[in-house]
């Protein structure tokens, strides 16, 4: 009896030990198990405030050099349009400070007649084109059955422009767009009448200036055959424009 009570004793005891062993084995790998993740939670959490600092800082530089940008453009856009504004201004002071010479006046005042002679006769547009300025060609006219017009190859914005090169904007405005010279349709064609008279040669006999910009001539003219003489006396004010000397009016 006491031998078996011994041998039951001893195998308590064993299993009791595996027991501790096993607890103190599990004990040992769960605390290794959480010392990790608490290592790996606060590693993580350093990264994050790391990041979070990183993005800070960047989003202050960005701010930084938005500042900077705004300023560089503002000076440029400043400058860009000083520099505009002197270039028209001295543009408009060399316009108005430009003096031409006798012969010049004389010139742009022949070719003013010249294109009035030739407007009287409906021959305005072949003048300019001889003068290098547009290129109408006459075939290529519609007949109009409207008030007997023809329907040019030539846009209204590219007579005015040849035009430009002998007389100003106002003069322009004011006395050749009328229906005497030319008129544009609908599609920015120009009509001219049909026909006309003949042709008056001007010549100029002499020019005397009035002041800067006014100048008296007087002039002789003949239609075409050596008929109907005339002398006239005009007065008429010259322009600058692009530097060339151009009539402001005639009267």
């Amino acid at each position: 009896m006491e031998e078996k009570n011994v041998t039951k004793i001893s195998l308590t005891t064993f299993f009791l030990i595996l027991a501790i062993i096993v607890i103190i084995v599990m004990g040992i790998f769960i605390y290794k198990l959480y010392n990790d993740k608490t290592v790996e939670i606060q590693k993580s959490t350093e990264l994050q405030a790391q990041v979070n600092s990183l993005n800070a800082t960047i989003s202050d530089l960005q701010e930084k050099i938005d500042k900077v940008s705004e300023t560089i453009n503002s000076k440029a856009t400043s400058e860009k349009t000083t520099f505009n504004n002197t270039i028209s201004n001295n543009t408009n002071i060399k316009d108005a400070s430009i003096s031409f010479t006798d012969e010049q006046v004389k010139t742009a005042f022949a070719n003013y007649l010249e294109l009035e002679a030739s407007a009287g006769c409906a021959s305005l547009l072949e003048c300019l084109t001889r003068k290098g300025d547009l290129n109408y060609d006459v075939t290529k006219d519609l007949v109009s059955n409207k008030d007997n017009l023809h329907v040019t190859n030539i846009k209204f914005d590219d007579y005015k422009k040849a035009m430009l090169n002998y007389v100003s904007e106002n003069e322009f405005e004011k006395n050749w767009t009328s229906s005497l010279y030319v008129v544009k349709n609908d599609d920015g064609y120009l009509l001219r009448p049909e026909g006309g008279g003949g042709y008056r040669s001007y010549t100029i006999r002499s020019i005397s200036k009035l002041n800067d910009t006014t100048y008296s001539v007087k002039t002789s003219s003949v239609v075409e055959d050596n008929e109907y003489y005339e002398e006239n006396i005009f007065t008429f004010t010259i322009k600058s424009y692009n530097g060339k000397c151009v009539i402001d009016s005639v009267k």
